[in-house]
C-alpha cells in the first residue's frame, strides 16, 4: 500500500482531507467573506519576499491549496492546487534554510522543522502526483529524498522530533516504493 503521498493522491479522487498541519504551523490563507477559502493565485512566481518572510507566505500557500484540493469537486482543480501547493513548498524551503541560525533557539528549532517539513512535502506530493499519471510528473530523485531525509534528522528540538522522525519514516518508505519499482521494470505498486 502507498504511504507516502497516499493521502494527497486520494486527494485526487475526493476520498480524504490532508492531514492538519502542527500546532506550531503557520496558518493558513484567511477564508474569504462568503466563508469558503481564498482563491489561491497559481500564476504567482514567489514569495512576496525572501528569507522568512517568504518562507511563511509559501508555506501558508501550500498549505491553503492543498486544503483547498481536497475540498475541490473537479479533478482538473485538484490538480491545479495540488501542483500550487508543490510549487510553493520548493518556494518555502530555501527561506526557512535562511531563517535557521537567524535567531534563538526556538526560532531557529521552528526554522529547521519547518525546512525539514517543506521538504518532506516536496517529496510526498511528487510521489502522489507520480502515482497519478507516471508519464506526466516524474517521482522525486534520489537526492531530494536524501536532502529530505537529512533536513529531518536535523531537527533537535524535543517539540518536533516525533515529528520529523515520521518523516524520515515516509521518506524512507518512499525510497523503497522507488526502488522497487526500478526493480519491477518501473511499475508501481
Amino acid at each position: 500500500m502507498l504511504r507516502v503521498g497516499a493521502t494527497v493522491a486520494l486527494v485526487f479522487i475526493g476520498c480524504q482531507t490532508p492531514p492538519s498541519p502542527p500546532p506550531t504551523a503557520p496558518e493558513p490563507a484567511p477564508a474569504s467573506s462568503s466563508g469558503t477559502a481564498a482563491t489561491i493565485p497559481v500564476d504567482r512566481e514567489g514569495p512576496p519576499s525572501g528569507g522568512c518572510a517568504g518562507a511563511v507566505a509559501s508555506t501558508r500557500s501550500g498549505q491553503a491549496a492543498l486544503q483547498q484540493a481536497a475540498e475541490a469537486a473537479d479533478p482538473d482543480e485538484k490538480l491545479r492546487l495540488t501542483l500550487h501547493s508543490l510549487d510553493a513548498y520548493r518556494r518555502a524551503a530555501p527561506g526557512w534554510r535562511e531563517c535557521a541560525g537567524q535567531g534563538g533557539a526556538a526560532s531557529e528549532a521552528k526554522s529547521r522543522y519547518f525546512l525539514a517539513d517543506a521538504l518532506h512535502d516536496v517529496v510526498r506530493l511528487e510521489m502522489a502526483l507520480n502515482a497519478f499519471d507516471r508519464t506526466q510528473y516524474a517521482a522525486p530523485t534520489a537526492a531530494e529524498i536524501d536532502a529530505a531525509v537529512e533536513a529531518a534528522k536535523d531537527v533537535h528540538s524535543g517539540t518536533f522530533v516525533d515529528k520529523t522522525a515520521r518523516f524520515v519514516d515516509d521518506l524512507n518508505a518512499a525510497r523503497r516504493e522507488l526502488a522497487s519499482a526500478r526493480a519491477d521494470g518501473g511499475q508501481r505498486p
